[in-house]
């Protein structure tokens, strides 16, 4: 019962339901398993946990490690930062129990000898390594067994393409990404509570900074069985025809302009890159050129949408 809470209550450290801030507990964890996933290694996971008292408010960093394993990817001292997490503290217009969970920056991390192994297969052969190396934060265990891990056979973990960096023999660079997802419990204790303690949870992810849906999000269910059930419906003429046609016009400008901000989204240049090294490693060429712009002709009114599919 928020509204019968005072803002005196408040900071006498009172939240809502009669229950005491210092009554509250927020437990976070946070995990980087991409590692993991391909080594099945314990010390290739990166784990970050912390527990805040209700009453703490500042905020409190995610440093991921891997504890307890004998080749540990990150070891002591040297965390991948897996972000922060803050109580926010209740105010008489908002006397709500939050916690804000903010994302890391996005960095890339990688073992302390990359600048030894072979990035031919990364890099562009007139492309600056030092200054590549520079933006690489060089702190992993060059010992773990993600560095060593090579993929065997058709291992089904590797494709589509590009999930990982790796040399030329296909061998991981051991480079690893902020990226995580996280769980939280919010424990609560006291008089206020039913039983000795009631807690809830909930999950978080934090993706790349450049991600982009390939697709328009996931609205509901129901909303997903129809695109997939209903699609006679959409192909007969009269469903964009007549008095349909003002919608129509909006949903085919809306629909361009969501195209144009995806592919604005994505990095083109090294999606260029890419394919060319992956067709052509030896002699990249090319690879710094746009494609010839083609002008519109009968037939083909939108050339760009078509060069936008290549």
């Amino acid at each position: 019962h928020a509204s019968h809470v005072t803002y005196g209550d408040l900071e006498n450290g009172n939240a809502p339901c009669g229950v005491y801030l210092n009554e509250i507990t927020w437990h976070i964890e946070a995990a980087n398993r991409k590692a993991f996933h391909y080594t099945n290694s314990p010390g290739d996971m990166v784990v970050a946990k912390t527990s805040i008292p209700g009453n703490d408010h500042f905020s409190v960093p995610l440093n991921g490690t891997s504890d307890g394993a004998l080749h540990p990817l990150v070891e002591q001292g040297k965390p991948v930062h897996l972000g922060s997490a803050q109580v926010i503290k209740p105010t008489q217009d908002h006397p709500e129990l939050r916690l804000r969970i903010t994302p890391p920056k996005g960095l890339i991390y990688a073992p302390a000898n990359t600048k030894d192994r072979d990035l031919s297969a990364l890099l562009e052969p007139n492309q600056d390594k030092e200054e590549f190396l520079k933006h690489l934060h060089l702190v992993l265990n060059p010992d773990a067994a993600w560095p060593k891990w090579y993929p065997v056979g058709d291992d089904s973990r590797t494709n589509p393409g590009g999930l990982y960096a790796q040399e030329s023999s296909g061998a991981s660079l051991d480079f690893l990404d902020d990226s995580n997802d996280g769980l939280i419990t919010v424990a609560i204790t006291g008089s206020g509570v039913a039983g000795p303690e009631q807690k809830a949870h909930a999950g978080y992810t934090c993706c790349p900074q450049d991600f982009q849906p390939d697709r328009r999000p996931f609205t509901s269910t129901a909303d997903g069985l129809s695109d997939l059930v209903n699609r006679e419906q959409v192909l007969d003429p009269a469903y964009i025809s007549g008095q349909n046609w003002d919608e129509t016009e909006r949903e085919i400008a809306d629909f361009m302009q969501r195209v144009r901000e995806t592919m604005e989204g994505s990095n083109l240049d090294h999606q260029n890159l890419r394919s060319a090294l992956a067709n052509n490693p030896n002699n990249p060429s090319g690879s710094d050129y746009p494609f010839p712009p083609e002008q519109p002709r009968p037939g083909h009114p939108l050339p760009l949408t078509e060069l936008g599919r290549m």
